[in-house]
């Protein structure tokens, strides 16, 4: 963490708390140091360039030498990168985070089943009624407007105690 802390754009793992906060921090981390790789890179252009010119002139040792620091510094950002990388994976794919996962999805399998269970005996119910032809429709209709009715009054009473 040492290393992570020190690199432009995060200054504190410390008063990182919610595990958002921690992929936010590394989501600009990334973009940071993808910024700093790009500059780093035409940087390594432009004294590639320079190297086209005269062979013998002092100022290429010069360039070599920036030119192996630059490239030093990329492979060192890309080494912090992959560290970064793996430390989400780490964070993201843990055994809790794992085991939660894996007891929401049975939660949400079960609850599933239930809905279909439910869906099925509603479809079948809502057969017989549909069997029952017109009379039916008129009393669904009669109903439907006594719920409405019933929860405008409920609105009102509601509303009237609050004044």
């Amino acid at each position: 963490h040492a290393a992570v802390v020190q690199l432009p754009g995060l200054t504190s793992l410390a008063a990182i708390t919610q595990e958002s906060d921690v992929v936010s921090a590394q989501c600009v981390l990334l973009s940071t140091h993808a910024q700093c790789i790009g500059e780093l890179a035409s940087e390594v252009e432009l004294l590639a360039a320079l190297g086209c010119h005269a062979v013998d002139h002092p100022i290429l040792d010069v360039a070599r030498g920036l030119e192996r620091y630059f490239g030093g510094l990329i492979d060192s950002l890309s080494l912090k990168l992959q560290i970064v990388a793996t430390e989400m994976h780490h964070t993201l794919y843990s055994s809790d985070v794992l085991q939660a996962a894996e007891r929401l999805c049975s939660i949400l399998r079960s609850r599933e089943a239930e809905l279909a269970k439910e869906q099925s005996a509603l479809d079948e119910r809502l057969a017989i009624y549909r069997d029952a032809g017109s009379e039916f429709q008129d009393i669904a209709a009669a109903y439907s407007a006594v719920l409405r009715d019933t929860s405008q009054i409920r609105r009102d009473i509601t509303r009237v105690s609050q004044l």
